[in-house]
């Protein structure tokens, strides 16, 4: 009997042993290796979440200091942000995130409370600022120097807090931010009051033949053909094209919505063909 017995736990234990585990969904839509050496560049289109690609992540003074690149190209904006999975609230100043995280609305269980979490968020300027929440901490690690010139970035400061509130506090640890982010500004041929050759009038839109326009034209890291010559004799065609993907489709619980909008992002480790 007690051979059958320890016989049994031993092909339990290495049933166990190799059986997969089942992949936990990251907080955001991909997926960016933490420890790299150098990331690549991350630009998108629409609306989408992203958690980015870490740039700082370490304790000073018991403080967790950490700052992600989201993207390697002036963005119109914020629209929200998540801390592992719970939409949190956060101040907003103009388009940006910034100020104390508050627990998602509802949630009355001392999560994310007693003031510990600060954010605050650039959105890619050509010439940047450093971030104070974090320098004031520790000008070591990260000084007035890091700007993050032309790079969206997020920046997040998690305050000490007494041992007794701790785990109600950070219930799931150190916090995984990952804000939802409103993407580039893209060149509308229908709107007269954009050109082409200046990129300060152009505007935030998720519709998917100007993102489309956009990456094969203007993107650093599209297929840079020229627009006056593969786009502008054919303009009447891409035209079309934006007014189909805007065509309003009733929705069944009442109202509309553009028939087709694009919202997502990608890197620079991926082909053009393929991105």
């Amino acid at each position: 009997v007690l051979s059958g017995i320890i016989t049994t736990a031993i092909g339990i234990g290495l049933t166990l042993l190799f059986t997969p585990r089942p992949k936990t969904p990251a907080p955001e839509n991909g997926s960016i290796a933490v420890q790299q050496p150098t990331p690549y560049s991350i630009f998108g289109y629409g609306l989408a979440r992203c958690a980015g690609a870490i740039m700082l992540k370490e304790e000073s003074n018991g403080y967790l200091l950490y700052v992600a690149a989201l993207a390697r190209q002036a963005i119109t904006g914020f629209a929200g942000l998540y801390l592992n999975d719970d939409l949190v609230n956060v101040p907003t100043v103009g388009t940006r995130l910034s100020g104390v995280v508050t627990a998602p609305t509802g949630v009355t269980d001392g999560r994310y409370g007693d003031s510990a979490i600060s954010i605050d968020t650039r959105l890619g300027a050509a010439t940047e600022t450093s971030y104070s929440l974090i320098t004031a901490i520790n000008n070591t690690v990260w000084g007035t120097n890091h700007r993050g010139d032309g790079i969206a970035s997020l920046a997040m400061r998690c305050s000490p807090v007494k041992a007794t509130v701790f785990s109600k506090t950070y219930p799931y640890q150190a916090p995984q931010p990952s804000p939802i982010i409103q993407f580039a500004k893209v060149y509308d041929p229908r709107d007269g009051a954009q050109s082409y050759t200046n990129p300060a009038t152009w505007v935030y839109s998720a519709n998917a033949a100007l993102a489309l326009l956009h990456f094969e034209c203007f993107s650093p890291f599209g297929s840079k053909r020229p627009y006056a010559t593969a786009v502008l004799p054919v303009v009447s065609f891409w035209t079309q094209a934006a007014n189909d993907c805007d065509d309003a489709v009733a929705l069944k619980a009442g109202g509309t919505e553009p028939r087709y909008r694009l919202g997502g992002w990608t890197t620079t480790e991926q082909e053009r063909r393929t991105t």
